[in-house]
Order: C-alpha cells, then structure tokens, then sequence
C-alpha cells in the first residue's frame, strides 16, 4: 500500500519547483508520530531548489511536528494545511516563513480545478 507522505517527499526530492521564490532559503524537519514511532524528514529549501532525506536527529529552522496520518491526508489533497493547524494536527515551530511556503509545494484538492478554467467551460456550454 502507497503511502502518502512518502510519495510526496519522493516527488518533491531533487527538484527545482518555480513555485517557491527564489528567495526562499533554509531547512525543514518534519516529525511525524507513526503507531511505530517517529518517522523524520528533512527539507532543504535553496533558490527554488528542494532535498529531501530522512536524516536522524538534525536542527532546522522549522520543525514541523504532527500525526502521519492527517499528514498524509494533506500531501494527497484531502484536508488543507490551515484548517490542520486550526484543529492542532500539526504545528510548526521557528521560521513560520519557511513553512508557509513550503506549504506551496502542497498539491490541490484532487478534483479541484482553476477558477478560469471553470468559467470557460461554462461559457461553452450552450
């Protein structure tokens, strides 16, 4: 069975995404609570560039901290990030900056589409 997360981190991993301004610079840890522990991921952010490994126990300027579960609920568009931060299923502490735009790199709802592309199409239909 595919796990969200994963999948995700995997996807993100050795990329450069034009979504993240260029400005954008530093690191991430995700703790993430699991039945059998702790899974760890950490993020580095650079000039739209993102690494992703699964180191130890290594500082960040953010550390994102939370359930697997409602994280992969959010990486695979089922609950938005706001609204899990509202219900206190993850939590981040230090550069709040960093995590916000981190937070572009979360994909949309799966059946969600662009305002514009809705008006089209509905201009079209007789």
């Amino acid at each position: 069975m595919a796990v969200p997360t994963e999948e995700f981190f995997s996807a993100i991993n050795q990329r450069r995404i034009d979504r993240l301004p260029r400005s954008v610079e530093g690191t991430l840890r995700f703790d993430l609570a699991t039945d059998a522990g702790l899974d760890r991921w950490f993020v580095t952010l650079n000039d739209q560039n993102v690494w992703v490994s699964q180191e130890a126990d290594r500082e960040a300027d953010c550390v994102v901290r939370g359930d697997r579960t409602a994280f992969d609920q959010i990486v695979s568009g089922e609950t938005q990030p706001a609204a899990a931060v509202l219900r206190n299923e993850i939590s981040s502490q230090g550069e709040l900056e960093l995590f916000i735009n981190f937070l572009r790199l979360i994909p949309g709802p799966p059946v969600a589409r662009h305002p514009r592309a809705m008006v089209n199409a509905e201009r079209k239909q007789p």
